[in-house]
């Protein structure tokens, strides 16, 4: 009996050593926020069809040299702890054939983004010529942000497409021989 009393004797001891009397307690909290950058484009292929503009009449020249198009490029940016705001978004374009000109608009987003959005380079403020191969910045100073996700949420990226070549040459210039199957293509990219 002795020895359970001094075993019972010995756990009280350790139970009450172990827990202070105190009027405050303090908790450490650890709180990891990975940082991450995603694009995305609301339409991934956008087409200029001049099939309507077609000449009716025999000897006259495609009807309509313009066209225009429209989608929203929507991101999520969270930067570093340092508040750099360094991420930027460019954009590289290949496969545009002599005789058409693609000018390219960047607006801001709306309502739904937060965050700190960047800024639009001012040439692409009102529409710009795109060039074959250069990469270009389109939007600087990105910081920890998102655009919104909706179908019309982002930044909204309006294109202008003129056929410029004229005569015999436009045909060779634009398809080298298959009128149908003019390719271009542009990568966005965002990185800090």
């Amino acid at each position: 009996m002795k020895k359970i009393l001094l075993t019972a004797a010995l756990i009280g001891f350790s139970i009450s050593a172990s827990a202070q009397l105190s009027a405050t307690a303090t908790q450490q909290l650890d709180i990891i926020i990975p940082t991450y950058s995603g694009i995305a484009l609301e339409t991934e292929k956008l087409t200029f069809d001049f099939t309507a503009d077609a000449p009716t009449v025999a000897g006259n020249n495609l009807g309509s040299a313009q066209k225009t198009a429209s989608t929203y490029m929507k991101i999520s940016n969270m930067d570093q702890y340092d508040d750099a705001a360094n991420t930027k978004i460019s954009l590289q374009m290949s496969g545009l054939r002599d005789g058409l000109d693609l000018k390219l608009q960047v607006v801001a987003p709306g309502a739904n983004a937060k965050g700190d959005l960047g800024d639009i380079e001012s040439d692409y403020a009102s529409l710009f010529s795109l060039t074959n191969s250069s990469a270009d910045d389109i939007i600087t100073g990105i910081g920890t942000c998102y655009t919104g996700s909706a179908a019309s949420d982002g930044y909204q990226l309006n294109y202008q497409l003129d056929v410029t070549g004229d005569g015999t040459d436009i045909w060779e210039d634009i398809a080298d021989g298959n009128a149908n199957a003019v390719t271009t293509q542009i990568v966005y990219t965002i990185a800090n």
